[in-house]
């Protein structure tokens, strides 16, 4: 069988996703979210995350790997040995590793932006998991169209974290896997 994948970004009202390799907002509601949903499995089992490198390198040291997620990071670099976590070259071969693993439940891409631009036109992507940050932050990556693909299925929000108005989209596609 071959297993259908998720991304989960959050976006400001321009696409954009970070900065200076970093998140450009502070919203602890989001990441709660961000946690529930990509943490949240089947009794004894557990969701996968693929992530590059930057992405993974951008995380705090003291929350790397992501807890309770098995963890996959792209790189190029074949020597390249995240701690904690797994290595893969591409995003097919990430998605293979998850395959292949029977305790995966769910699999969820979560950056940065050259993984999205993959995943996006990827046809095993499923669903996007979109915060939408109201607001324009100056940032340095941002995130492709995908809407011609998908399709906004539910919207939560408007939520507020320090002034700052976010919602969570869910985006399907039109033919899921």
């Amino acid at each position: 069988m071959t297993r259908a994948f998720s991304v989960v970004v959050a976006a400001d009202e321009g696409r954009g996703i970070g900065r200076a390799g970093t998140l450009p907002w502070r919203l602890p509601g989001e990441l709660a979210y961000f946690k529930r949903l990509t943490s949240s499995a089947a009794s004894g089992r557990q969701n996968a995350v693929i992530m590059g490198r930057r992405t993974f390198d951008s995380i705090p040291p003291k929350f790397r790997p992501l807890p309770s997620r098995h963890n996959i990071v792209l790189s190029r670099d074949p020597s390249y040995r995240p701690e904690g976590a797994a290595h893969a070259g591409s995003l097919d071969e990430a998605l293979a590793l998850a395959e292949a693993d029977p305790s995966i439940d769910a699999v969820f891409v979560i950056g940065g932006g050259a993984l999205y631009r993959d995943a996006l036109v990827h046809p095993r992507c499923a669903r996007v998991y979109l915060t939408r940050v109201h607001a324009h932050f100056d940032c340095d990556v941002r995130l492709p169209d995908f809407e011609a693909r998908f399709t906004r299925t539910s919207a939560d929000g408007p939520h507020t974290d320090g002034g700052i108005s976010y919602t969570f989209e869910i985006y399907d596609s039109e033919v899921i896997p």
